[in-house]
């Protein structure tokens, strides 16, 4: 599959699932059983209020409605 970039909001989406580096990151985080706290710190955030809203973005884009659902979306598509 031929790899598609875009300029999309936050950064630059790769890849056929429409996902920034940042949200494929916080992603991978998630499925990992990581706390929004633990999100946080790894990723550099001041707040964890900067992490549910790329949560909630996620959970829009992957069409889920929880951390579960986005945990079993990242292993269907590969990135854990």
């Amino acid at each position: 599959f031929p790899v598609t970039i875009q300029a999309q909001g936050d950064g630059i989406v790769c890849g056929k699932y429409g996902l920034t580096f940042r949200e494929r990151q916080c992603l991978r985080l998630a499925a990992l059983g990581r706390s929004y706290k633990q999100i946080k710190a790894e990723m550099g955030f001041r707040n964890e209020t900067a992490v549910n809203s790329l949560m909630n973005r996620l959970k829009s884009k992957c069409n889920a409605f929880n951390k579960t659902e986005l945990s079993n979306y990242a292993h269907q598509i590969g990135i854990v």
